[in-house]
């Protein structure tokens, strides 16, 4: 199938996805921003909370393991103060030359700035040259125009890099208007015509466009866009839907995401159909017109669009019967396209037979394919198969690779697998060390069954030191959120009066939560509250109940009160 062009979309995970995967590209023909020493975020939500051991110490703990991501973030957190490091430019550049070493780009072009600089090293112009060489050979989009600026004010030697001036026309080609300039002022010293470096704008210190540059372009685009061009009309409707040199205003966007569909771009049509199911730009949600526009987007080819289109087939919705063959074919279209949600997606309905026969094998098989592309949640479902055997033949160093890759990704789940595989030293060698620090790692962002095991090491003083308070306030965040385990467990905290003050009603209360969700151990422990009347009123017929709940005889009133004090001593 021919496509009508492959753009980066918003990941949508699991079998029953939302039909809103959104197609992305530049803003008509000039993509405009830079990313040299930005900061990163995070994927997932960090937990905030107040603890011994801080985001820092987890940082290091995993950056000393020699993960590259974990590497460079230290650096950053060294470069700026933050996360609970000191400013210290030495051992920022330390680790920045460390995931460097490692491959990683965005480190090469931070241990250039700061040679260039002269920050936390000794100024050292050639250096810095050779980093920025480095990373543009490796593909870092902004590496020739530093470079590029270096040659023209004589900061390194031209004449040794053949590359020189090829870099400075790569950055130009892509857009970047400080590239231009300076290709500019190499062409004048051949003879050509030099350009007035004021025409290129209002530039930020990295080359970026600043406001007053961001609004010409969209204003340049807009014009594009009303004289009919179809690409211009697709980058109005993303600046107006990202507030890019124009406040952020959802009906423009779909006024001019519908001219440029109208025109048969295929990515406006997907993305009309995604603020149409959304109902933004609109007064209401429509999703038998957004099934209109999937559909229009799917016939050309679109992968984003088969992706979507399989989803409203998969749900029902838009007037469709639920069909999941259906989607399966459509999801399989996009995934032979390359889309990597649509092979995630893919791998997970031949795992569990959802609209196709159930094949691990061929399981295994997408979930690599997505892997390999980058996709954090395909990474660790790839991991856990090689871990289980199952699709693939079991093999821990394979298993320990792919949750890596996940885990530096931030996927919490793939850390918390980390964690018990070190731990149960059965298909990796047993390291303790590793274990407590990939358990952090899921617990701070915020993964309830990691944050719950913590708790119990913590109580237990497995790896850790020994703090039952910690460890109380562990089990109440992974209790918070709903996890049964972890509301038995500070149910028996207050009911031991360990790490927390002793109280009846604070454990009943936990133990009934976790009850409700039919967590057996927590059903009997409420059922001997209400049989001996702690932390609630006496109520034989509600301990029955529960007893029967847990599938347990009622024990006898004598022994239960006894065995009360045999456990708290126990606990306590």
């Amino acid at each position: 199938m021919e496509t009508c062009g492959s753009r980066e979309g918003k990941h949508q995970a699991g079998s029953s996805v939302a039909p809103t995967t959104f197609d992305r590209r530049q803003i008509g023909k000039r993509e405009e921003a830079g990313t040299m020493a930005r900061k990163r975020t995070r994927s997932g939500k960090r937990r905030k909370r107040k603890g011994k051991r801080g985001p820092d110490a987890r940082t290091l703990f995993l950056a000393k393991q020699g993960i590259p991501e974990a590497q460079f973030r230290l650096g950053e957190m060294y470069m700026t103060g933050d996360g609970g490091a000191r400013y210290d430019p030495e051992e920022s550049v330390r680790w920045f030359r460390a995931a460097a070493e490692q491959g990683h780009i965005e480190a090469h072009m931070h241990v250039a700035q700061a040679y260039f600089d002269g920050d936390g090293v000794e100024q050292d112009f050639e250096e810095a040259a050779r980093w920025y060489r480095a990373a543009a050979k490796a593909g870092h989009m902004d590496a020739p125009v530093h470079l590029g600026m270096m040659y023209a004010n004589l900061e390194a030697d031209m004449d040794a890099d053949p590359d020189a001036e090829r870099f400075v026309e790569i950055a130009a080609d892509a857009g970047y208007p400080s590239a231009r300039y300076l290709l500019a002022a190499l062409r004048d010293e051949e003879g050509d015509e030099f350009d007035d470096p004021e025409e290129f704008g209002d530039l930020d210190e990295f080359g970026d466009p600043g406001p007053e540059e961001m609004r010409e372009i969209t204003e340049d685009l807009l014009r594009e866009a009303w004289s009919g061009d179809a690409d211009a009309q697709f980058g109005a409707a993303l600046a107006y839907h990202q507030g890019l040199g124009v406040p952020r205003d959802d009906e423009e966007a779909v006024r001019w995401f519908r001219a440029a569909a109208k025109q048969g771009d295929c990515a406006a049509m997907n993305n009309l159909g995604v603020m149409l199911y959304r109902g933004e730009g609109v007064p209401a949600p429509d999703h038998e017109a957004a099934l209109g526009w999937y559909r229009a987007a799917a016939r050309q080819g679109d992968p984003a669009g088969l992706h979507n289109l399989a989803a409203m087939h998969y749900s029902g919705e838009g007037g469709l019967e639920r069909d999941p063959a259906k989607a399966a074919q459509l999801t399989l279209n996009a995934a032979r396209l390359g889309y990597p949600d649509a092979r995630f997606v893919m791998a997970i309905k031949y795992s569990s037979g959802d609209g196709v026969e159930q094949d691990p094998a061929e399981a295994a098989r997408w979930f690599r394919k997505a892997a390999e592309q980058g996709h954090p949640e395909a990474q660790y479902e790839l991991g856990i198969l090689y871990a289980e055997g199952d699709g693939v033949e079991q093999d821990g160093m394979e298993a320990e690779k792919w949750l890596l890759r996940s885990a530096e990704q931030d996927e919490v789940m793939a850390s918390y697998a980390l964690a018990r595989l070190y731990d149960e030293g059965e298909l990796l060698p047993r390291d303790e060390a590793k274990a407590v620090g990939f358990l952090l790692w899921s617990a701070e962002d915020g993964w309830p069954p990691a944050m719950n095991r913590l708790g119990s090491w913590l109580l237990q003083g497995k790896g850790v030191e020994k703090d039952p308070e910690e460890a109380v306030g562990w089990f109440r965040l992974a209790a918070e959120d709903g996890l049964a385990l972890a509301q038995h467990n500070l149910g028996r905290s207050y009911f031991a009066g360990v790490g927390i003050g002793q109280d009846d009603e604070e454990a009943a209360k936990w133990y009934r939560r976790a009850a409700e969700q039919g967590f057996a151990p927590s059903q009997s422990a409420i059922g001997v509250m209400y049989l001996v009347g702690r932390g609630v009123e006496r109520d034989e017929s509600r301990a029955l109940k529960w007893f029967e709940k847990a599938g347990e005889e009622v024990p006898d009133v004598d022994e239960v009160l006894a065995a009360f004090e045999r456990v708290r001593n126990l606990l306590s």
